[in-house]
């Protein structure tokens, strides 16, 4: 069976990637053997990517400032050839056999992510992620798309590619960090597409909490949340409250 993955990144989590690639080597080779890698690069890539076993390879530099994973990932799916698609951050690793189990399970009408996650809480190598000798906490996915919460869409969803194009894609106008992917949960919900929540569990990789652009990026945020409230007539959430006052009187400083 084979599927296209599409993985976003940026080459500040260069390591990230190389290090998830590796547990795919690892762990899925079965899957990787008969399906497409899609990777795309918000700025450039330069350095060789660890795909030998994959079927297929296609990478895309954008060149962008600003984070625009909305926009990447509509072009990522124009160019997948497989119906079956799974659309994951560059600092995912996910559990034995979890990818030939979702292909199996997926169908017209669902999408398809996990509800625990680890986050780490620093750099492990890959033989410390192999035999568990890691500290983290969990980050667990809401299973009710809350706001301020992470959601279906947040690091890692599988779906079929006719739903997300006839769905109407990502919403474009979210740039940098943040809301993009509570959006396309409550898009695709609302196209009626159901959202299923396994429970093995992910790991979401170390990296610095940094977005990487050249505009002020709380503001982005900020704008991304009014955005998202205004267009789905949702109250505003506390921890965008919190940021909005604290942003108001870091300026007035």
């Amino acid at each position: 069976m084979s599927a296209s993955f599409i993985i976003k990144f940026h080459t500040e989590r260069l390591d990230n990637l190389k290090q998830m690639l590796r547990f795919m080597d690892l762990w899925h080779k079965d899957v990787i053997e008969n399906s497409e890698l899609i990777t795309l690069c918000q700025n450039k890539l330069t350095d060789p990517l660890p795909t030998k076993h994959w079927k297929s390879h296609l990478n895309f530099n954008f060149g962008f400032e600003e984070m625009s994973i909305c926009c990447i990932t509509n072009f990522g799916i124009t160019k997948a050839k497989y119906e079956k698609i799974f659309i994951l951050d560059s600092d995912r690793i996910l559990p034995t056999e979890y990818f030939n189990s979702v292909m199996n399970q997926l169908k017209f009408g669902i999408q398809i992510t996990t509800s625990p996650t680890k986050k780490l809480k620093s750099e492990y190598s890959d033989s410390k992620i192999i035999d568990g000798d890691i500290d983290f906490f969990w980050d667990n996915r809401s299973t009710t798309n809350e706001l301020g919460t992470k959601n279906a869409w947040s690091g890692n969803i599988a779906l079929m590619k006719s739903d997300f194009i006839n769905a109407g894609g990502m919403d474009e106008l979210y740039v940098g960090y943040g809301w993009e992917d509570t959006d396309m949960t409550f898009t695709m919900e609302k196209y009626g597409i159901k959202s299923i929540y396994r429970e093995e569990t992910e790991i979401h990789l170390w990296h610095p909490p940094l977005t990487y652009g050249v505009k002020d990026q709380k503001k982005l945020f900020i704008e991304n949340g009014l955005r998202l409230c205004k267009k789905w007539n949702k109250p505003l959430p506390q921890i965008l409250r919190q940021d909005m006052l604290k942003y108001r009187n870091e300026e007035i400083l």
